[in-house]
């Protein structure tokens, strides 16, 4: 776009035809001695210096606007001494003459209106220049093209003023008194039309890339919003730049109608720029209609409202399919600017689709798991087992989908394939926590066995066994949860695992207490008094020790684990009175005091008996 192709003006009129006022020009400024000038020797003088003005600017735009300049300091010298001419005739002509005043100083506004265009014009076709070299796609530097663009709009603006004061005081004109004057107003009025059609064009451009900007800012405020994860002001965005757009090729249209032919090329351009971009903000609205989508249905999800979920994530799938259309539509716009851009967007409905269809996946192993979570309540750890598998299974299936999506997407919604792969991996987690919390669950219940079989290296094994696999079920249930959409399965599931864990952790205490126990008795039948002493007093702290960790797991315990703890906490009760009166017997033997002793034995051995009515 360059600017002799917005500053040919007033070619009409032949620079030839402005030539004749030389002669008058050279004398009107002289007063021989005697002479005194006459009101129309001032009209000539105006007229002769309007002329010139004329001829200035018709000089200009006959060589390269390109390469060369308008000095408007001359131009503007002589519209004010036309002025004062016109005022000094006033002043001495009689009221003959009065209308041919008023004809002239009617001229003078077309000539200064003709100069205010082309020194406007020119301004807003250095404006446009700088910023159409700047200007492409929607990777456009707002801020550096908003400058000349401003300029040239402002300028532009100045310029629709100037020619509409000039064309509609041209309209006014007395055209024969001015040609009796010898004012070149035909060759002038000829000049005005055709920049008219300069100024139509030129303001077109200049106020449709205006209005084209603040498209592209919606653009890439969206793009930022996008990026942040904030869908709803990114539609936003989106819909306010269609808006901008469809200013931007009404703006471009409407010029093209009166524009010159020199005009033409750039302004169907900024036009097929303008409508490809509205289809691209259009289809964004519509894809990112179908993200919200997404919200409603994590929403659903939350509400156990399983069947709305699935509805949402099926509009979420149609949107995708709409928004590619009408991609499609700003493709079909013959302009290869925009390819990038709508490559992108086709990608944006694959992920579109790669979303939902993950996210079906998904609640599908969310049932599982949750069937699992009901088998597992009721004790039915197999079926539970098999439940988590398939739901484990589901969730790596979503998490692959989740994966492809994200792998084409781009930067588009990456935040939101990172969270829906969150999720995906939370569910193989749970899944896989609760997995290795059955297994703990089984292997406290081989050690309770073996436990009251006397097998304390068995039990505390299998104890020991179950506190490492409960805990490997906390950890990954606690690293869970932070997935939203799960969360209180995850805390379900944490609160179960922690439980688990007190069992199995007091149970090992419980069997260091029984294991000294049955060392302190033989200690006692033998007589190492003091030694027996030591070991159930020690064993009386390791049953402190499991009562207070019972007790904290049963505060944090849900009513599954309630028979459990219970049985735990009256089994260990049992267990202190056992240690309590061994340890009086040890006591009481040391003192010699046998029958004491002896009593206290028999108490000790009726306390280890009660635990089996637990």
């Amino acid at each position: 776009m360059k600017r002799r192709g917005y500053l040919q003006l007033l070619g009409a009129s032949g620079g030839g035809a402005l030539s004749g006022c030389a002669g008058i020009l050279g004398s009107a400024g002289e007063s021989d001695k005697g002479f005194t000038p006459q009101a129309g020797d001032y009209l000539a003088v105006a007229v002769g210096k309007l002329n010139t003005v004329a001829l200035a600017v018709d000089e200009f735009q006959g060589g390269d606007p390109r390469e060369s300049t308008f000095d408007e300091t001359k131009p503007r010298e002589r519209l004010e001494t036309t002025r004062g001419a016109l005022d000094e005739a006033e002043t001495l002509a009689g009221e003959s003459q009065q209308a041919d005043i008023e004809a002239v100083r009617r001229y003078l506004t077309i000539v200064e209106g003709s100069v205010d265009a082309v020194v406007n014009l020119l301004s807003a076709s250095d404006g446009l220049e700088q910023a159409q070299e700047r200007i492409d796609g929607t990777e456009v530097n707002v801020e550096a093209v908003q400058e000349p663009i401003t300029q040239a709009s402002e300028a532009s603006a100045s310029a629709v003023k100037a020619r509409d004061r000039a064309m509609s005081t041209s309209d006014e004109a007395d055209g024969d008194r001015l040609a009796g004057l010898d004012a070149e107003f035909t060759a002038l009025r000829n000049g005005l039309e055709t920049l008219s059609g300069y100024v139509t064009g030129v303001d077109g451009l200049a106020g449709g890339y205006d209005t084209y900007l603040g498209g592209v800012t919606d653009l890439q405020t969206a793009d930022d919003e996008v990026s942040n994860g904030s869908f709803e002001a990114a539609r936003d965005a989106f819909e306010q730049a269609v808006g901008e757009f469809d200013a931007t090729s009404t703006r471009f249209a409407d010029a093209l109608a009166d524009a010159p032919e020199t005009l033409l090329t750039d302004l169907e351009r900024g036009n097929q720029r303008s409508t490809a971009l509205g289809h691209f903000a259009d289809g964004h609205v519509t894809l990112l209609d179908g993200r919200l989508e997404l919200d409603t249905a994590t929403t659903a999800v939350k509400n156990e409202e399983f069947e709305a979920a699935r509805d949402s994530l099926a509009a979420g799938n149609e949107a995708a399919v709409a928004a590619s259309e009408q991609f499609a539509a700003g493709v079909d716009v013959p302009i290869d600017e925009f390819d990038d851009q709508f490559n992108t967007a086709d990608i944006r409905t694959v992920a579109m689709e790669s979303l939902t269809n993950g996210y079906i996946t998904l609640l599908d192993s969310n049932d599982n798991i949750r069937t699992a979570e009901t088998q597992f309540e009721n004790g039915e750890y197999g079926p539970a087992r098999e439940s988590l598998s398939v739901g484990q299974q589901k969730a790596t299936a979503a998490d692959k989908e989740f994966q492809t999506g994200q792998e084409q997407s781009g930067n588009f919604v990456g935040d939101e394939f990172e969270t829906a792969r969150t999720r995906a991996d939370g569910l193989v987690s749970l899944a896989g926590g609760y997995k290795t919390l059955l297994d703990a669950r089984e292997s406290i219940d081989a050690a309770e066995t073996a436990l009251f079989e006397g097998q304390y290296d068995g039990a505390r094994e299998g104890f020991q066994q179950g506190v490492d696999q409960s805990g490997t079920a906390v950890s990954t249930f606690q690293s869970g949860e932070s997935n939203d959409l799960f969360a209180e399965s995850f805390d379900r599931a944490l609160q179960r695992a922690q439980a688990v864990e007190s069992l199995a952790t007091g149970y090992t205490d419980v069997t260091d207490g029984l294991e000294g126990i049955d060392n302190g008795r033989d200690s006692l039948d033998n007589r190492n008094f003091q030694t027996a002493k030591s070991q159930f007093d020690a064993a009386g702290d390791s049953f402190g020790t499991a009562a207070e960790t019972f007790e904290t797991g049963q505060s944090e315990a849900d009513e599954e684990f309630g028979d459990d703890f219970e049985q735990a906490l009256c089994q260990v009760g049992h267990l202190q009175s056992a240690a309590d009166e061994f340890l009086t017997a040890a006591q009481a033997a040391m003192d010699g005091n046998r029958s004491e002793a002896e009593t206290a034995q028999e108490n000790g051995e009726d306390a280890l008996d009660q635990t089996e009515e637990c």
